[in-house]
């Protein structure tokens, strides 16, 4: 079994531009707490002036940031070949996949479940803008690429974003074709990223998950830059007329060019949400859950029998090894800065 740094690696998962993103086992740990997710850098990437700078100095943050809407940040580590961060596995599925398979039933999500995860996205937001990104810093920590491809929706019905605190490292790297239609306008146009550009990411989320649809949609990536800078997303209302006037206008605010015209406070996204929405976040928690259970039955039942592990091992005090499946950290690593692990590169490679 193939190892990088103290990390063996079970399957590949995915791969893109910046790198591949593998399901691994922690071989330092023990016990249900060795499952994660691993993303290895492409070694030109790494290689560039910025990145690896940034991304030593942006991982304080990150790796002590913690919420319940966030995928924790277990690992920013190196091998002396290689670069990858380590996150908590997700019981759950990417946002995109959700809407795609909406999309081939010919089936839209209810405004309100839509809602309810933007609630959930504006409240970790503003938590983790508020939270310093490195220590002697005001500045808060900063996403900078929210779209349907990096939430998770997990099968309790919550949100999970992943990589929350890694903005300024992440903009060090060319985004994706799928991302690039996400990519708020300023960025493009190569202005520096602040809060204002999670708020259009949150704006540009809300509207793919009301239309069912993905923005600027063009083969090219020059005209996909292209629309994203100077055309408007497509009118909610002509697609949804049950949509409340409220939502509509609160996603042309959030998406809007100029980021000194998108609203200043999460807190009050918030709260223009809950105005419309009305009832309690359970309600609509609640059917979240029972739409994943729709369109992913059987990794549902998967995911429910696993937590019933958990509460199960709670309940009988019995012993972790018995119950193979990742408990959620109990806090943060206390290294600051990127670890590095032992072994050589061959031995990293293995």
């Amino acid at each position: 079994m193939q190892s990088i740094g103290a990390y063996r690696i079970v399957d590949e998962l995915a791969r893109g531009n910046t790198g591949r993103v593998f399901l691994a086992e922690s071989a330092a740990k023990s016990g249900d707490d060795t499952t994660c997710v691993l993303k290895l850098f492409d070694r030109r990437h790494v290689m560039a002036d910025r990145f690896l700078p940034t991304l030593v100095r942006e991982s304080q943050g990150a790796l002590r940031f913690m919420h319940v809407y966030a995928a924790r940040t277990l690992d920013v580590a190196r091998t002396e070949s290689d670069v990858f961060v380590v996150r908590e596995l997700v019981d759950g599925v990417p946002m995109e996949t959700l809407l795609d398979r909406m999309r081939l039933q010919g089936s839209l999500l209810p405004w309100e479940f839509a809602a309810t995860l933007i609630v959930q996205m504006a409240r970790l937001m503003g938590t983790a803008h508020a939270t310093p990104w490195r220590a002697g810093e005001q500045r808060g920590l900063l996403h900078g690429q929210l779209s349907p491809h990096n939430v998770y929706l997990t099968f309790a019905g919550h949100a999970k974003v992943m990589g929350v605190g890694l903005g300024r490292a992440r903009m060090c790297l060319p985004p994706g074709h799928a991302n690039l239609a996400y990519r708020a306008p300023e960025l493009l146009a190569g202005q520096k990223m602040s809060e204002a550009t999670d708020m259009y990411g949150l704006g540009v989320t809300l509207h793919a998950l009301l239309s069912g649809q993905r923005p600027f949609a063009a083969d090219r990536v020059m005209d996909v830059r292209e629309a994203v800078l100077r055309q408007p997303l497509g009118d909610l209302r002509y697609q949804r007329p049950e949509i409340p006037d409220e939502l509509e206008f609160l996603v042309e605010a959030l998406t809007a060019k100029d980021p000194a015209a998108r609203p200043s406070s999460l807190a009050g996204v918030e709260g223009r949400l809950r105005a419309v929405l009305r009832h309690p976040d359970a309600h609509f928690t609640d059917g979240l859950a029972q739409t994943m259970a729709i369109y992913f039955p059987e990794a549902a039942q998967l995911a429910e029998g696993r937590r019933e592990r958990v509460r199960m091992r709670r309940r009988l005090r019995c012993e972790p090894a018995s119950l193979q499946w990742p408990a959620r950290p109990s806090r943060p690593p206390e290294e600051s800065e990127l670890s590095r692990s032992r072994g050589t590169a061959g031995e990293a490679r293995r």
